[in-house]
């Protein structure tokens, strides 16, 4: 009798055991192993040789449109209307088309569960891509998958749910201020060039200024150096040269913050009482850039004296756009000459 009692109760664990198990196996599936997986060789969810026309993207907090300016095919120019008067960036414009020609998927997932589980339902993204033979797709953007790889897909005629590449789906879902061109510098080639002809550079927080200017050659009467003119003035040696040269030229943002600032937004970035300015005359063309106030405040690891440490607000005067830069970058503001 005692035999048969132990009997049961092995089995009665047994199964519980087993049953947890399942309830694991169950709650820890991806979304995809829920639906039947195709392995199509062809594996194009997008594809046209027809020039695009428009992209109209709506995303949950944001729409905008693109749209062409002049040209066509790879020398084509896009704009967005609302960034109107200020630079953007045609390398992303022209790496979404590049997109919109050909999307791949890895996985097709076919007879998927609701929409939602996929964030499908209210997707991230919406795309609506005219191409110029009058034809569009309708192209909805969901959740990343559980590896990070992938972004769930789907096209709004197609009841299958598509696996693409994170990386390509997600520039579906760029915010507007994505495509402002962050580039605010022109790069200076080197120092034996007449590209940079002065730099002044001002830390208000100290006091610290000076101004290198583009000058004979003291060793060298048929050639140029540049030379340090204030506080004092000398010649600066060839690898100082190169090391201030190395540090400005090329110089970009991070990323945008904010366009056509509001006198408050001023205040509140720092601009009102900036950190530090420097001006730039390259190649026949004056620049300014104000360094706002730190982000992420540390004095402990101020590697510049600046009094922070992370990024920096930052604007090119002339340009109606606050972005941010890494103190990484602003390594010329610590230079002591």
């Amino acid at each position: 009798m005692q035999n048969k009692k132990k009997s049961l109760l092995i089995a009665v664990v047994a199964l519980v055991l087993l049953s947890a198990v399942l309830i694991l196996l169950l709650a820890t599936n991806s979304p995809e192993d829920a639906a039947q997986l195709s392995s199509s060789e062809e594996k194009i969810l997008l594809q046209s040789d027809q020039q695009v026309t428009s992209i109209a993207v709506q995303t949950p907090n944001e729409s905008y449109t693109i749209l062409p300016v002049e040209g066509s095919g790879e020398d084509a120019q896009w704009q967005i209307a609302d960034l109107e008067g200020i630079p953007q960036s045609q390398t992303k414009y022209s790496d979404l088309m590049s997109i919109c020609a050909k999307l791949e998927y890895t996985q097709k997932l076919e007879n998927p569960k609701e929409l939602s589980v996929y964030g499908l339902e209210e997707p991230a993204a919406k795309a609506q891509i005219s191409y110029a033979d009058g034809s569009s797709t309708l192209l909805l953007v969901g959740n990343v998958t559980t590896d990070g790889t992938g972004v769930y897909c789907k096209l709004d005629n197609d009841s299958s749910i598509y696996i693409c590449s994170a990386i390509n789906g997600q520039k579906f879902t760029r915010d507007l201020l994505s495509y402002v061109d962050l580039s605010l510098v022109p790069k200076i080639d080197s120092d034996s060039t007449p590209g940079i002809e002065s730099v002044s550079i001002e830390r208000y927080e100290d006091g610290t200024s000076y101004t290198v200017e583009r000058r004979a050659n003291e060793e060298d009467a048929e050639s140029t150096a540049l030379w340090l003119t204030s506080p004092r003035e000398y010649q600066l040696a060839e690898e100082d040269a190169k090391t201030l040269l190395a540090l400005i030229s090329s110089f970009s943002a991070d990323e945008t913050v904010a366009i056509h600032p509001s006198p408050d937004q001023m205040t509140e970035y720092g601009f009102s009482q900036p950190t530090a300015r420097i001006r730039y005359t390259i190649n026949g063309s004056d620049y300014t850039l104000l360094i706002g106030k730190g982000i992420e405040y540390s004095e402990e690891e101020d590697t510049l004296g600046l009094g922070g440490t992370g990024s920096y607000y930052i604007q090119l005067e002339g340009r109606d756009v606050i972005y941010t830069v890494s103190i990484d970058n602003l390594g010329w503001l610590n230079l002591q000459y």
